[in-house]
């Protein structure tokens, strides 16, 4: 309200106001408030053409005031304003001004575009003029001055009261609400209007489920008001629908070592999908029937999660995905290395040694990737699929171009890794290269074996592999022995004076003695050949060549009883004709169905009367007895003898088949293999089985655990190997001890019983 004062002029204006709002309460009809100010709109365009109209407007600097009134007493009679009760001064004043704006505007423009673009923008553009009506006394005018700013006032107030009045009632609905559940709690509803409340199992499933939520909040709801008070709730006691009563902790002091377990609960169904392939769709079903288990986005929350560590890279110009090495490897020997049994084994005088290797492998029919992983020696692992860390898998060939091409960071960081860091301390790394001969001399730049000096240890020429009385060596150069030096600069030379050496070595880090040849493969290549000279035997005893379509085993009496010998070993095995060749063919054996059939096999019944019998048989046993040194660690004294074995056993393979029959494999097993076990020791732990079972997950991961999509399915399946690696230090289950069932000893069953 208006302060009164002592003034007349304060008094009269109070007085007028009352009158004011007399007239207003006393008069039937709607108030038409009577404004002493009016807005007269006018467009710019209509005011820049009147303004041309007038003589001498825009032609020169000046502005008639008087055409300029002239011009306004039109514009307000075509809206209906009495003109003699406008103040023209104050108008005229700003349209003065207005005009002199625009003239300045206009005479601004460069070019006849511009102006056009002024006119335009004129045209839809208005002017607002303010008139002032002349009254009969100033002093009514003030009067309605006060009473316009009294008015807003009160708008505001209003609106504020408004304001206050909403948030009033929002607080009085919140006490009410809170007021029935507090009543609901206390003293719940036994009989309503329409008679007795029902029992809760006669409500049904979703009613129920509805209103035991609605509890839930209302106690929740009471615990936070306790909490904001002076009160601390420390267990709650709730009678379930059998009328137990659960007494629970809401202290805090358990909350974490639950949030633990769940959390390990969680990380166990995550390793046990990953390892044993069950899909999203599989563990929801299981979730439908085993409520109390985690609910699937819990474990996909996780995974991103796991998968947020691991920093895998998607190559550009090709398909495939890596990540590095370094940083892999200073993940597991912080692993590997608490645990002080394994670091006795892994570290040998603050050296750790790596096995980068490799192989190529077709998931399915058409894609065909190289898988590049390392393993540490000395790890229990280091031979199985779990002690084989993926590095990459990239959709190339198996050849040194495309490899360099597609790896190239990931090469060039595997060769400048001499140290990593694992908890503060370093740690020096020393390289070793495993793999088959395939991807040996790819990587070491050394041409197949067709090639005349195809080994890469030595430069034995093919024609004098059979000569085991001329030695061959991997470390003495005289006696032929190769160098990363040697093949770098061999490479680039011409004809014979490259010994069939395309390319530098990949890893010119790693020196050839620390490149180690797999003994499953140096196994199996040499198997597959003494079988495939008995098959050969036994097809020319039969006089088989070619056969159509009508092939009947029984008639073939030879390679029918060699297949009854394999089928009866459990092997499921056979001989089927080639459609393209017409001749007989049948699939390779694996690892242990070669172990079988050479505990097994009896050469009398198979090739019955051959002159060089007794050889042959001394060849199988030979053969046999030589693997199993392999895999034991042998002195000094056992190694030459192992030598002198193994350079006997070349010699009576010899004799019994031609030279030229003798392989690449055969030249390493007697010539290099001593050679590494005296540098090694136990060579066995470079074995290529790890990345062999690898390959065969990798393909099962794609097909069983992946999207299918090119990069994407790959990174995917590094994803999961990931995650394998890092849950089974704390997920992965011991094994029972097997117990055969055979011979009653442990660590076999019947099937890789040896009796």
């Amino acid at each position: 309200m208006a302060r009164i004062g002592g003034s007349d002029v304060l008094a009269n204006l109070v007085i007028g106001f009352l009158l004011l709002l007399a007239l207003d309460v006393a008069i039937a009809t709607p108030h038409q408030e009577y404004h002493h100010t009016i807005d007269i709109p006018i467009n710019n365009y209509l005011l820049y053409q009147l303004g041309i109209s007038q003589s001498g407007i825009f032609q020169g600097s000046t502005i008639d005031q008087t055409n300029v009134q002239s011009l306004l007493q039109k514009t307000f009679t075509t809206h209906k304003v009495d003109v003699t009760k406008v103040e023209w001064s104050s108008v005229v004043a700003n349209v003065v001004q207005k005009l002199k704006n625009m003239l300045s505007r206009h005479r601004k423009c460069k070019g006849g575009r511009s102006r056009s673009k002024l006119v335009d923008e004129w045209k839809t553009s208005e002017y607002t003029i303010k008139a002032k009506y002349k009254t009969d006394t100033p002093t009514k005018r003030k009067l309605q001055d006060t009473v316009d700013r009294e008015r807003k006032k009160r708008r505001k107030s209003d609106k504020k009261v408004k304001k206050a009045e909403s948030r009033i009632e929002a607080l009085l609905s919140e006490k009410r609400a809170l007021e029935s559940q507090i009543e609901l709690v206390q003293n719940p509803r036994e009989e309503g209007k329409r008679g007795r409340a029902k029992k809760k199992l006669q409500f049904s499933k979703s009613f129920q489920r509805k209103m035991g939520l609605r509890r839930v909040k209302v106690v929740k709801d009471s615990i936070k008001a306790l909490s904001r008070g002076y009160f601390t709730p420390i267990s709650l006691n709730v009678q379930d629908k059998k009328g137990r009563t659960l007494t629970m902790d809401i202290s805090g002091t358990g909350s974490q070592s639950r949030k633990q377990e769940s959390e390990q609960l969680i990380d166990n169904l995550i390793f046990v999908r990953d390892t044993q392939n069950i899909s999203r769709r599989a563990y929801h079903e299981l979730t439908m029937h085993c409520p109390t288990l985690p609910k699937g986005y819990k474990l996909n929350l996780r995974k991103q999660e796991l998968n947020s560590q691991f920093e895998i890279h998607e190559l550009v110009d090709h398909i495939g995905v890596w990540q590095s090495f370094r940083d892999t490897l200073t993940s597991r020997l912080s692993v590997l290395l608490s645990s002080p049994s394994d670091s006795d084994l892994i570290l040998c005088d603050g050296v750790v040694k790596v096995k980068v290797t490799g192989d190529g492998t077709c998931i399915g029919k058409r894609i065909h990737v190289t898988n590049i992983a390392f393993s540490i020696i000395g790890d229990p692992s280091c031979t199985g699929s779990s002690g084989s860390y993926l590095l990459a898998i990239v959709r190339v060939p198996e050849k040194q171009t495309a490899l360099s091409a597609a790896l190239g960071h990931l090469i060039s960081e595997i060769n400048g890794t001499e140290y990593v860091c694992v908890n503060d301390k370093p740690i020096k790394v020393q390289l070793f290269l495993g793999g088959d001969l395939k991807f040996l001399n790819q990587m070491m730049g050394i041409e197949g074996f067709s090639a005349k000096h195809c080994c890469l240890w030595c430069t034995c020429p093919s024609e004098l592999r059979w000569d085991v009385d001329q030695a061959w060596s991997m470390l003495d150069a005289e006696r032929g022995a190769r160098s990363v030096e040697q093949i770098a600069t061999n490479s680039s030379k011409k004809g014979k004076e490259r010994r069939n050496c395309f390319a530098p070595p990949l890893f010119p880090t790693i020196p050839v003695k620390n490149v180690i040849l797999d003994t499953l493969h140096l196994f199996l290549r040499i198997a597959d050949q003494l079988v495939n000279h008995l098959l050969v035997e036994m097809k020319s005893r039969d006089n088989l060549k070619k056969c159509g379509s009508n092939f009947v085993l029984s008639k073939f009496c030879h390679i029918q009883k060699f297949e009854m010998f394999v089928q009866g070993l459990g092997i499921p095995w056979q001989f089927y004709v080639d459609k393209s060749t017409k001749l007989i063919a049948s699939r390779d054996f694996t690892g242990p169905e070669h172990l079988k059939i050479l505990q097994n096999i009896k050469l009398v019944e198979l090739i019955p009367g051959h002159p060089k019998l007794v050889k042959i048989d001394q060849l199988w046993k030979s053969f046999s007895e030589i693997m199993e040194c392999i895999k034991v660690q042998l002195t000094l004294p056992e190694v030459d003898q192992f030598e002198a074995n193994t350079r006997t056993w070349v010699k009576l393979f010899t004799e019994v088949y031609l030279s030229k029959d003798v392989t690449p494999y055969m030249h390493v097993l007697c010539n290099h293999v001593p050679d590494a076990l005296r540098l090694h020791g136990n060579i066995s732990h470079f074995s290529q089985q790890g990345l062999e079972k690898l390959n065969d997950n990798v393909t099962s991961w794609f097909f069983r655990s992946s999207c299918h999509i090119r990069t994407k399915a790959f990174r995917q399946v590094m994803e999961k190997q990931n995650r394998i690696h890092r849950l089974a230090n704390s997920c992965k289950r011991v094994n029972v001890t097997v117990v055969c069932t055979v011979c009653k000893s442990r660590g076999h069953n019947k099937r890789t019983c040896r009796m």
